[in-house]
């Protein structure tokens, strides 16, 4: 991309500064959204966080009804063979470089009418979307941000190259929250030494952060009694008793670093 003169570069390198202050993957990702939004306007903004198995076990949601990531998790996810998944083949294939800054749009008043467009994207009056993923070490995506407008008016090429600067870095602070035995990995990798099954593998990372069983049965759209079930299930499976010895035995595996994330907040942009 051709260096302008209107180009934000204090902006984007007061940015990229606040971020790096940030004290966990998910605050970087607000903090980075809320960021954008100064530079980038958008209607309506959204981070996801992904577990290992690809579901949405953490929203943040900026000018969005918090009935519509529920309706998407619980539906639309797996519709037409996962096409709208996060993450998805696509969006992975869409990550952001400054070589190619048309990734990761979205153009949704054109292309295919199929049943997530016409039933999930027309009633929240979506037109454009942009969205990239933020990664750990290997590279799985572990969170997605998604900008949308509901305006006519779509992202400019300004607007794009603004975005594929600041991707990359965004992705770099986020990826070195994973470098080291304090990733959040350990526990999988615990669970699997243990006989876990991936959706106890995922609850037990995510009691390591500090869920509470009801805010586990939120963010997974299951049964309070189902994730009991599967707490009982990872005790013994673990060996131990109580909360507070798997946390110990979770904790270890992590070289005694615990991520504080998870729940669904609201923002308002």
């Amino acid at each position: 991309m051709n260096c302008q003169n209107d180009f934000p570069w204090d902006a984007v390198h007061e940015l990229l500064l606040d971020c790096g202050r940030a004290q966990s993957p998910r605050d970087l990702a607000v903090r980075a959204i809320k960021g954008i939004n100064a530079m980038v306007p958008f209607d309506q903004g959204r981070i996801y966080s992904v577990s290992v198995n690809g579901e949405v076990f953490d929203s943040v949601l900026f000018g969005v009804d918090k009935c519509w990531p529920r309706v998407y998790c619980e539906y639309y996810s797996q519709i037409l063979g996962g096409k709208y998944s996060l993450p998805n083949r696509a969006l992975r294939n869409s990550r952001l470089t400054a070589s190619d800054s048309k990734c990761g749009v979205y153009e949704w008043q054109s292309g295919a009418e199929d049943e997530f467009v016409a039933d999930y994207i027309r009633p929240q009056r979506l037109r454009h979307s942009f969205g990239f993923g933020m990664y750990d070490t290997f590279p799985t995506c572990k969170r997605v941000l998604m900008l949308d407008r509901t305006g006519r008016a779509g992202f400019s090429e300004w607007e794009r190259g603004v975005l594929s600067i600041l991707a990359p870095h965004l992705e770099n602070l986020h990826r070195n929250f994973y470098i080291g035995a304090g990733d959040e990995c350990a526990v999988g990798r615990i669970g699997s030494s243990e006989g876990l099954t991936p959706r106890e593998a995922e609850i037990a990372d995510m009691i390591g952060k500090g869920f509470s069983p009801g805010r586990i049965s939120a963010a997974l759209f299951i049964s309070r009694a189902t994730v009991y079930k599967h707490i009982m299930h990872i005790h013994t499976k673990m060996g131990v008793s109580c909360r507070q010895e798997l946390l110990v035995k979770l904790l270890h595996g992590r070289g005694g670093a615990k991520a504080a994330e998870g729940g669904v907040f609201m923002a308002d942009t």
